[in-house]
């Protein structure tokens, strides 16, 4: 019996390597995307806390503060554009990770098509060789019979 081959195996092996790339590139910039969500959030509790400390103790302390929260507001801005950055940078990964699964899908599709046409030519061929047993062994009877 003739063994299954796809022709396009190696296509489809290059696919799945894309799109296990693709996954992990993804996977990455989520995390990143996370870290800065986390940092954003820890400078925008700092940046209360001291908020409340900013009317309290001397002058010095004061101005002190002032110029604390004024560097913690250029770091939350900051960060800010970093996570719109990551955000952006995330979503075209993901696109990119549903452009590769598409495409690999598609040859995924072609794998299967090309099998059940294998395997339905295998069932003609098969059925073929039985149809001329079956007639073959009806010639013999009736030569033999006569």
């Amino acid at each position: 019996m003739k063994k299954y081959e796809f022709n396009l195996q190696k296509l489809l092996n290059i696919r799945e390597e894309q799109v296990e790339e693709s996954k992990i590139k993804f996977k990455e910039a989520k995390i990143e995307k996370e870290k800065v969500q986390d940092k954003l959030e820890s400078l925008n509790q700092e940046y209360h806390k001291y908020t409340k400390k900013a009317h309290e103790g001397t002058t010095i302390d004061k101005k002190l503060t002032w110029f604390y929260l004024e560097g913690m507001s250029i770091n939350i801005k900051n960060t800010n554009q970093e996570l719109i950055y990551k955000d952006k940078v995330l979503s075209e990964r993901r696109e990119d990770l549903k452009e590769k699964k598409i495409k690999s899908k598609t040859v995924e599709i072609l794998k299967q098509k090309d099998y059940q046409r294998f395997t339905k030519t295998l069932k003609q061929q098969e059925q073929k060789e039985n149809d001329e047993f079956a007639i073959s062994g009806f010639v013999r009877r009736i030569q033999g019979g006569e």
